[in-house]
């Protein structure tokens, strides 16, 4: 990753941080004098927030439950499947490609 790279990135991240103070003085200031509002305000801020990490922590965890991506059956998500990668019988998946073999 180049320093270019690394500076776009932390300015990208700059100008998303002074927009959200932004909307989050807005918001502030219509709250100014209710409690109620200012609670609110902050809990949907730890909600989001706890949102945008369970997203991609789940996204991974379904992907952990999928075939290696080398897999032709691995498109389509089969763990949720009828024919996952077990299929139905339970037998293993013959679809994944030939397998390495050593020499005698």
């Amino acid at each position: 990753m180049g320093l270019r790279t690394v500076g776009q990135a932390v300015a990208m991240f700059a100008v998303t941080n002074i927009d959200d103070i932004v909307i989050l003085a807005l918001f502030f200031g219509q709250a100014a004098g209710h409690r109620a509002g200012v609670v609110r305000i902050v809990l949907g801020q730890h909600l989001g927030f706890a949102a945008i990490l369970a997203l991609p922590s789940s996204g991974r965890w379904v992907l952990a439950c999928c075939p290696s991506p080398s897999s032709p059956t691995s498109v389509s998500c089969p763990c949720f499947s009828a024919s996952g990668p077990l299929g139905v019988s339970g037998e293993s998946d013959t679809t994944r490609g030939p397998t390495l073999t050593t020499a005698p």
